[in-house]
């Protein structure tokens, strides 16, 4: 089995670049126009079959990387350079995932403008949502993985793939493992990514008119096969502070796995996931 075949198996939940995200209130946040995003059902990394997705036993086509089986239940949606399961109650993803080789790494395109993502039912994340909230728009799949395509980019700043984010965190330890995870791709060749919110809340803190649930903390997973051995590393960030080193809040993937509820890389053997060596990377 390779890397391309793995499945992100949700079994239950219980419930680089200097563009960074400013915290709102700032000149930069102004409201923009709202734009429809790029209708897509094509693989979501250039034409990979990695990164489709199988869910409700309904195949989208092409090797599995997701599927999904209860937990929080969420609208699938295939972009460029990432999927998501989209949540309509906490108004941000589930997760986001995608694949992230070594050609993607860096680019030219500079594109930054926030969008309200019109292909999810109302209501939904609103520009005027963040504004003046206290807390930053953080992407999840980042903007700095897809200066390569101008669609891929856009799409990275549609309030679907955005989570309301602790500024100092945003700008820090989030964007230190952002940075990272280019790095690994550039000397792996491909590495695989999930990444996503942490609600340890049934009834979380909410932003806006629309009530955009506010995370706990957010966790990201990374994979990678070298000849059929699999190398895995993950991290926890508290939705606080996050100034400090990205090693301070290495796990393993097993870990995330027992907060989030969520099983990872089903395929990769057990004592991959339980490895959490920085040195590795």
């Amino acid at each position: 089995m390779t890397l391309a075949m793995l499945v992100v198996m949700i079994i239950g939940c219980r419930e680089n670049t200097n563009e960074r995200n400013c915290t709102c209130g700032n000149s930069c946040c102004e409201k923009q126009q709202t734009a429809e995003p790029s209708a897509t059902t094509e693989a979501v990394v250039d034409a990979e079959p990695t990164t489709l997705v199988s869910y409700n036993n309904e195949k989208s086509g092409g090797d599995k990387l997701l599927h999904q089986q209860g937990g929080p239940r969420g609208q699938i949606i295939t972009r460029r350079a990432y999927i998501t399961s989209y949540n309509s109650t906490t108004k941000q993803p589930n997760w986001v995932a995608w694949c992230l080789k070594a050609e993607h790494t860096d680019g030219p395109l500079k594109f930054r403008r926030f969008n309200e993502d019109t292909s999810v039912a109302a209501p939904h994340a609103t520009l005027d949502d963040y504004r003046d909230c206290g807390w930053s728009r953080g992407h999840m799949c980042p903007a700095g993985d897809n200066k390569w395509d101008t669609r891929a980019r856009e799409e990275t700043f549609l309030l679907t793939n955005i989570c309301p984010q602790d500024g100092k965190l945003n700008g820090g330890t989030w964007n230190q493992i952002e940075m990272a995870c280019r790095e690994w791709a550039k000397d792996y060749g491909m590495v695989y990514i999930v990444c996503g919110p942490i609600f340890n809340s049934r009834n979380p803190k909410t932003i806006g008119k629309n009530r955009i649930a506010v995370p706990d903390a957010f966790f990201k997973v990374v994979a990678r096969e070298d000849r059929g051995k699999y190398t895995t590393i993950a991290f926890i960030c508290p939705n606080h502070g996050g100034t400090g080193k990205k090693a301070k809040y290495v796990t393993t993937v097993a870990d995330v796995e027992r907060t989030t509820g969520i099983t990872f890389f089903p395929g990769v053997p057990s004592s991959a996931k339980n490895n959490a060596d920085l040195d590795r990377w």
